[in-house]
């Protein structure tokens, strides 16, 4: 409950948001090839000129930034937010983690390519 009414997750929770949201699609590497994409966003916001796509993890050891999240992750949301550019080509697409035992709400500003 202690996320549900935190205020730097307002928008996670909001109205304009959706949860457990299913994505399947095909991008392209960072060489051009295709990489077949098929997943769950846990919540999927949709705020007037962008989309915020948010994962929630659950580890004890919570990185200081995003450089530091592990790589699978930051390749994770990567992919997610090529597919979810597709599908709103006019919006800004944000990624962040919310780290569960933190509770923390981490800007996922360092990914990585396919």
């Amino acid at each position: 409950m202690a996320l549900l009414e935190h205020p730097e997750f307002s928008e996670v929770f909001s109205e304009h948001s959706a949860a457990e949201v299913p994505l399947v699609g095909v991008v392209q590497d960072a060489q051009g090839a295709p990489v077949t994409v098929a997943g769950q966003i846990d919540r999927l916001a949709v705020l007037g000129d962008e989309v915020l796509i948010v994962d929630f993890k659950t580890g004890a050891m919570v990185p200081e930034d995003s450089s530091a999240v592990p790589i699978a992750y930051r390749k994770q949301l990567g992919l997610y937010r090529k597919l979810v550019q597709k599908i709103y080509p006019d919006k800004t697409v944000r990624c962040a983690i919310i780290w569960t035992s933190a509770p923390k709400l981490m800007q996922m500003d360092e990914l990585e390519a396919a």
